[in-house]
């Protein structure tokens, strides 16, 4: 090192301008080499980061397409237990329903409601397990996308309204009846002898 810079400080010391001038030109150059080097590497760095991640993001899409797969498959189970669990619930709900129709015509409408409300019910989750199935299917091929649950919908009790008694108003007073017309009768002044005049 000392070979190196001990040119260099004399050409600095004794020489002239001249001769700095070269030296702080050929340290310049030498630094923008190094500054090139430098660029280089860094640029090489991303480009493995940028290669290591492309690597990395298939294995976490599939991780993450498997774990949602998982997720809805527990749902669709849980959905058909419950499911069969209210068909269990309605059937006997109608049944007892039906029991005391000799005693309410009443029984037997909401029966009828009951059974149908079930059947409607259960063919309503026939199609949404069919939708969950095809989801899956779709999510683990990678041909569809993830979907994000919806922020959950509030039901809003509303009250029922209090009726309003309007004021009633004191009776009106009974007017005399009175024709609509009247006869007007003629004025007439009565002379001496009685005769109109």
């Amino acid at each position: 090192m000392r070979r190196t810079t001990e040119p260099r400080r004399g050409s600095l010391v004794d020489g002239d301008a001249t001769d700095a001038d070269a030296t702080a030109r050929a340290d310049a150059a030498a630094l923008q080499s190094a500054s090139a080097s430098v660029d280089d590497a860094l640029a090489e760095v991303e480009r493995q980061v940028a290669d290591a991640q492309l690597r990395l993001d298939p294995e976490r899409d599939q991780a993450t397409r498997a774990a949602e797969a998982v997720k809805r498959e527990t749902e669709a189970e849980e959905l058909k237990q419950t499911t069969d669990e209210f068909v269990k619930a309605g059937a006997r709900l109608a049944e007892s329903l039906r029991q005391v129709t000799a005693v309410s015509f009443t029984a037997s409408e909401a029966a009828a409601i009951v059974v149908k409300a079930v059947s409607e019910i259960v063919e309503a989750t026939k199609v949404i397990n069919g939708d969950l199935e095809s989801y899956m299917h779709l999510v683990l091929s990678g041909s569809g996308p993830i979907r994000r649950q919806p922020a959950p919908v509030t039901l809003v009790e509303t009250l029922a309204p209090t009726p309003t008694r309007l004021p009633v108003s004191p009776p009106l007073p009974e007017l005399p009846s009175v024709p609509l017309f009247q006869a007007q009768r003629p004025n007439f002044c009565y002379g001496a002898r009685g005769q109109p005049t």
